[in-house]
């Protein structure tokens, strides 16, 4: 039989000092990547620096971060007027000044919305470049609402393709599923919960991570595809399957995670929450997705948390290069019909 897979954590980044603390960025793209970053500046995420990349110059005014107004001689810096071919050109033309802005990165954050044209043109050049340059790439991303129409629907599709084949991993929320799991939530709000999604790995991730994590951390997420991400909660008193089980059922988007072989877990628990629990945590995410997945995992002592237990997860599979076996398709509903900036 073999031996299941526990990767866990080191003693994180709460105990950790700065010479072993990897240097990650978080670069928000285009309009809305732009909006999602200056939340997490404006909340503070301590060792971790926030970046804005725009073709907008006026979107980047009055942001908290560094910013970087790229393809000002080709858009004037007015933005990409919603075309993917002018997001990517932008970066482009600007690729070694945001090389410049990235350069050490080890883990890199990649924060956008799909459909526009800076955030669904730019992000795969900035993916590939930053990879290249040895970060690990983890793009987080929004897809559009159905009735944002034909054209914004396919734009995303398309930049979907070109991002997980350029990023290490990919995750996207649908707002579609967002406003179908919570009927009574306006356009406004599922944006602004989109957000908090995204934000919430970052912030669970870099709250761990430590440079002697890195090996294990690119084990899982080096996947090159399209990954799933869950959230589950319960009370400690109903146990860690209770926790898993709402997570699998939150995943987004909805898919079947069994025979997937890849996952990252932050455990959000109560102070003097037990090991043999914790460990339970991990068993019971095995037993849902699969036996001799590898798994990395580790907890955050949350004092806010009294009798409730989080969990977040990120499930993949490894994607098969061309020539090898077809890896998990790509999830995608069908289309309807009908400071200042860095010059």
């Amino acid at each position: 039989m073999t031996t299941r897979k526990y990767l866990t954590f080191g003693e994180g980044a709460a105990s950790a000092d700065a010479g072993r603390r990897p240097i990650v960025r978080v670069v928000g793209v285009g309009g809305a990547g732009c909006n999602i970053v200056d939340r997490l500046a404006g909340s503070g995420l301590p060792h971790v620096e926030a970046v804005a990349v725009n073709t907008d110059a006026q979107n980047l005014v009055g942001l908290r971060c560094r910013k970087i107004l790229i393809g000002k001689t080709t858009t004037g810096g007015r933005g990409a007027a919603g075309v993917p071919e002018t997001g990517e050109a932008a970066a482009g033309s600007d690729l070694e000044r945001i090389g410049g802005a990235l350069k050490g990165t080890e883990v890199l954050f990649l924060l956008s919305g799909l459909g526009g044209g800076t955030g669904t043109g730019a992000s795969p050049v900035i993916a590939r470049a930053a990879r290249e340059a040895g970060a690990l790439v983890v793009a987080l991303t929004v897809h559009p609402f159905r009735a944002e129409g034909r054209t914004r629907n396919l734009a995303a599709r398309v930049g979907l393709e070109r991002l997980r084949d350029e990023a290490d991993v990919v995750v996207v929320v649908h707002n579609d599923k967002l406003v179908r799991d919570f009927p009574h939530m306006n356009f406004p709000d599922a944006l602004k919960v989109a957000d908090h999604l995204l934000l919430h790995p970052v912030r669970s991730i870099t709250q761990l991570l430590t440079r002697e994590d890195l090996p294990n951390l690119r084990k899982v997420l080096q996947i090159r595809d399209i990954a799933l991400l869950g959230f589950g909660e319960s009370s400690v008193h109903l146990g860690p399957r209770s926790v898993i089980r709402d997570a699998v059922d939150s995943l987004m988007p909805e898919g079947d995670i069994s025979g997937h072989d890849r996952a990252l877990a932050v455990i959000h628990c109560p102070p003097g929450y037990g090991e043999d629990e914790l460990h339970r945590f991990i068993r019971e995410l095995h037993l849902f997705i699969h036996l001799d997945a590898q798994i990395m995992w580790g907890p955050i002592a949350d004092p806010a948390l009294k009798d409730e237990v989080r969990i977040m997860t990120i499930v993949g599979r490894a994607r098969e290069r061309p020539g090898g076996p077809a890896g998990p398709a790509t999830v995608v509903e069908p289309l309807p019909d009908g400071h200042g900036p860095e010059i």
